[in-house]
């Protein structure tokens, strides 16, 4: 496990980013007892969950890493009970196409979401520790039925940093986080 757990009706839930075999991962379940403990999904589609879950409407949502058809990551939704794992989102290779400062991890939509997503009103709101306009990470929203995927921000390696790679706190229509780099003094 590389996340924090949540906390739902006496029930831990998280994840951890390979399985017993190697890569993959699984999103488990415990019951805050120890007892119960039981793999709800695994590596179907996406490879390492490394953020933690949040939970809206009876199901839980998440991001890989890894995985997917480029290998970039995603954001998924499962339920509870396991059944109804959706891949809502699958992120771009980047790539040099779009070549700022020849960045080869630019691209449109980012890649490697590893932070816990926040969510409010059927929205969620994730980074990208990679890709985006200028290769160094990018802010993004998501409807939790997959729909209007959004790039909000491009992080540029100035004063706002690089490589987002922790989640989000939500407080009102304002959004709260960390970037792991800085521009060179």
């Amino acid at each position: 496990p590389a996340a924090g757990l949540l906390l739902s009706g006496g029930l831990l839930f998280g994840t951890t980013q390979h399985t017993s075999g190697g890569a993959g991962g699984t999103i488990f379940e415990l019951g805050t007892n120890g007892s119960g403990f039981t793999v709800i999904a695994n590596g179907s589609d996406g490879a390492k969950p490394q953020g933690g879950l949040v939970l809206f409407g009876g199901a839980l949502y998440g991001t890989t890493s890894d995985g997917g058809v480029p290998g970039a990551g995603s954001v998924f939704k499962v339920n509870t009970n396991g059944t109804g794992f959706v891949t809502l989102h699958t992120f771009s290779a980047p790539t040099n196409a779009s070549i700022p400062a020849n960045n080869s991890y630019a691209n449109n939509d980012g890649a490697l979401p590893v932070g816990t997503l926040a969510v409010s009103g059927g929205v969620l709101y994730g980074t990208a520790e990679i890709g985006g306009t200028y290769g160094v990470g990018m802010i993004f929203r998501l409807n939790t039925d997959g729909t209007g995927f959004t790039n909000l921000y491009n992080f540029t390696n100035g004063v706002d940093g690089s490589y987002p790679a922790a989640g989000m706190a939500l407080a009102g229509n304002t959004l709260y986080g960390t970037a792991s780099g800085s521009q060179a003094l």
